[in-house]
């Protein structure tokens, strides 16, 4: 399912319909809400959890690369047990030194795939 086709079954969940104009400001101001605040993975998630998956490995895989042009590497906890502390989460590692950059403290691999594309990003 294309994120068109997702965004249109959702502003049809929350609105009716989506080939009306919205009636009201605040039917409008509540379509912007969904375009701007809604983004591609929290309305994959909602609707298609394979599709979400994808999106949240395409995410992964764009940090990796992110990372690797400013010398620190990605790694990704290998625990397997969902109610383990770090389970699904990251690191970055400095790759000259191999010190932990980011994501060492409380725990290790305490980041999250948005805090590494934030940190990243920075």
């Amino acid at each position: 399912m294309s994120y068109n086709a997702i965004q249109r079954e959702a502003r049809e969940i929350l609105l009716g319909s989506a080939d009306e104009p919205p009636a009201t400001e605040q039917e409008a101001r509540l379509i912007e809400t969904i375009e701007l605040q809604e983004d591609e993975r929290l309305l994959a998630e909602r609707f298609d959890p394979a599709e979400a998956a994808q999106v949240h490995k395409i995410r992964e895989n764009r940090a990796r690369r992110m990372a690797q042009r400013q010398g620190l590497q990605l790694i990704k906890s290998r625990r397997r047990d969902p109610r383990a502390i770090d389970f699904g989460g990251f690191m970055l590692v400095n790759a000259y030194t191999n010190s932990v950059a980011e994501g060492g403290s409380p725990w290790p691999f305490s980041m999250s795939i948005d805090q590494i594309e934030e940190r990243l990003l920075r």
